[in-house]
């Protein structure tokens, strides 16, 4: 049997992260610079907002793949958390050599805002003359 995956998304959908301010006013601040998520499991800093900023993608990104990480929480037990890597935060590998870690950001669905869907392109009278 397979794993059975909580999350609402799959590998290769576009989503839209929530801003900061959105996070803020639903989750609370734990510090300036962090917002805790899902019961301290994980977090949502400004350095993760100020990059999809720099970005221009408009807060959407692509979820590459869906990673499991066990966490232990205050009462001493053993949790698994599943997060998104997204395509367009993916350290490179010097980074990965450094670290030793291949992703230096993780998100979860309470980041996500909404799926977003790709257009489909609408075609004129002309373009269909041209078929």
């Amino acid at each position: 049997m397979g794993v059975v995956r909580l999350m609402n998304y799959k590998p290769g959908d576009k989503v839209k992260i929530k801003t900061w301010e959105e996070m803020k006013e639903e989750f609370g601040v734990f510090t300036s610079q962090k917002i805790n998520i899902n019961d301290h499991l994980c977090c949502f800093n400004r350095t993760m907002d100020e990059v999809i900023n720099k970005l221009q993608t408009n807060r959407v990104l692509t979820i590459k793949e869906i990673i499991e990480e066990k966490k232990e929480v205050p009462q001493k037990q053993l949790k698994i958390c599943e997060h998104y890597i997204m395509k367009e935060m993916v350290w490179n590998k010097k980074q990965e050599e450094n670290t030793g870690d291949k992703e230096k950001y993780r998100w979860t669905d309470n980041m996500i805002e909404a799926s977003v869907e790709e257009p489909i392109p609408i075609l004129s009278r002309f373009d269909l003359l041209d078929l």
